[in-house]
């Protein structure tokens, strides 16, 4: 009888204080706690987490390089708030980005793609709850440019990331009724991919996409 065999591991690192800080700050400002335009101080962060100021200064930091906060001089540290030209920005490299996935995924034509499109619209009708909806928007967007199969696209689009979800979540902030008819936009948007109908599916995602930029240039 062999016996299994021992592999050295490296130690398991943990991880740094100021990432768990990043995470609960960026969870709350995805989940509406901290909106756009809020100020965050870091006395009070310090002493609601039990965490030194340099930690959250560092975890500010990490906010401020993706994008969901901003540092003023002499008023601190405020979450983005999003003007219609970074939503115009953001929606049209998105858009020219999700375009060319759409393009590789009905050119492949692999129904294996399909069901996977069509699994996440499924847990999205089956969700309780805004913050779940937009959670499962930007993962089936994700999923778009990840089923393309091309390295450099996900890795341009993954850039975009956190504003991408930045800018779902003040919209929804915006319009109560966005995730209800976020299932709808994806179940179209699916049904011309199935049919391969290239500029309609494009059409489509731009239009989405202008309906930001709407809400946008209304503030």
């Amino acid at each position: 009888m062999s016996s299994l065999a021992v592999v050295p591991l490296k130690p398991a690192q943990r991880q740094p204080l100021s990432h768990a800080v990043a995470d609960s700050l960026r969870d709350a400002i995805y989940a509406g706690r901290l909106q756009p335009g809020q100020r965050i101080g870091q006395i009070p962060v310090a002493r609601e987490l039990g965490v030194s100021q340099t930690t959250v200064r560092d975890a500010l930091a990490t906010l401020e390089h993706e994008g969901l906060v901003e540092r003023e001089v002499h008023q601190g540290t405020i979450v983005t708030q999003l003007s219609s030209a970074d939503v115009e920005e953001i929606t049209s490299l998105r858009g020219n980005l999700e375009a060319m996935a759409v393009r590789l995924i009905i050119r492949a034509g692999n129904p294996e793609h399909l069901k996977l499109l069509h699994e996440n619209i499924r847990r999205m009708k089956a969700s309780a709850g805004p913050k779940v909806v937009a959670d499962l928007d930007l993962e089936f967007h994700e999923l778009l440019v990840r089923l393309a199969d091309h390295r450099r696209l996900l890795s341009c689009w993954q850039t975009l990331r956190t504003q991408i979800k930045l800018l779902m979540v003040t919209h929804n902030l915006r319009d109560p009724r966005s995730p209800r008819s976020t299932v709808k936009n994806h179940e179209e948007l699916l049904r011309f991919i199935k049919a391969g109908d290239e500029d309609a599916a494009i059409a489509h995602l731009a239009a989405g996409n202008a309906v930001y930029l709407l809400h946008a240039t209304k503030e």
